[in-house]
């Protein structure tokens, strides 16, 4: 009776699943496969903005997102203010946290995007970041690492195993404005080359920023491109690193994949 009984079921849901293509349901885009994971000192976070994509028109490889984003709580908030996505693969993101607590607090987020294809082998990858931390009432300002984990940690997904790409890009970490300084803005850049080794298929890259911000409305933004697969990837000038999410990275940071060889991986 009950294997009948599941036998029916499943002819049921075959038949809605018919009906339901028959009715031009929108079919699920690569885009959908980009996610993002927020954290402000592990409380719950409420979400704002529309994480919808849309498609460049000349590089259908490459999507962006269509609008401002923000998750906050008591304690602060995020703003993604932009993010895009290359298959080729690029990852760029542009973000500002402000701590309204009284204390310093941790925070993270992380962009994870899909490759089409997926890539094995010897791999080469890149990131630059550039920061902007901001002290809101002249009592100082600091921006750090959380312990044991850089301020940005790529990695690759080969099914659910975590790959590093073995971009070090600010371990202990520490930015400071200090109480009373003339200015109550400090930047800075970060730069660093690394490699993985994607034994199956690595099918998404993602990177994750984990920071600790001092309190008091204090404001830190990060705008940040992640490549891998360029051989060689040039630097710019540090002011061309707080423009609108590194276009000009972007630009020339979509190169066609190149393998790297075995006696310089």
């Amino acid at each position: 009776m009950y294997k009948r009984y599941l036998a029916a079921s499943a002819i049921a849901a075959m038949a809605a699943a018919s009906n339901a293509a028959m009715a031009d349901i929108v079919p699920w885009g690569i885009e959908d496969s980009a996610a993002f994971t927020v954290n402000i000192n592990n409380a719950a976070t409420t979400e704002s903005g529309d994480l919808s994509w849309k498609q460049d028109t000349t590089n259908t490889d490459k999507w962006s997102l269509t609008g401002a984003v923000t998750w906050w709580n008591s304690y602060g908030s995020i703003t993604l203010d932009s993010a895009s996505f290359d298959l080729d693969p690029v990852l760029s993101f542009g973000i500002t946290a402000t701590n309204n607590s009284n204390a310093p607090a941790p925070f993270s987020f992380v962009f994870s995007a899909p490759m089409d294809p997926g890539l094995t082998g010897p791999i080469r990858s890149h990131a630059d970041m550039g920061i902007t931390l901001t002290d809101h009432s002249g009592d100082g300002a600091t921006l750090q690492a959380r312990a044991g984990s850089p301020l940005l940690y790529p990695f690759d997904l080969a099914g659910f195993d975590e790959i590093p790409k073995n971009v070090d890009l600010g371990s202990a970490y520490l930015l400071n404005v200090l109480t009373g300084a003339s200015t109550r803005t400090m930047v800075d850049l970060l730069s660093n080359d690394g490699s993985l080794v994607c034994t199956t298929a690595c099918t998404t890259m993602a990177a994750e920023l984990r920071f600790i911000l001092s309190g008091g409305q204090d404001k830190v933004s990060f705008t940040g491109v992640v490549t891998q697969d360029v051989s060689e990837v040039p630097l710019p000038g540090a002011l061309g690193l707080f423009g609108a999410g590194f276009a000009s990275l972007v630009g020339f940071a979509r190169r066609r994949r190149r393998p790297v060889p075995a006696a310089t991986a």
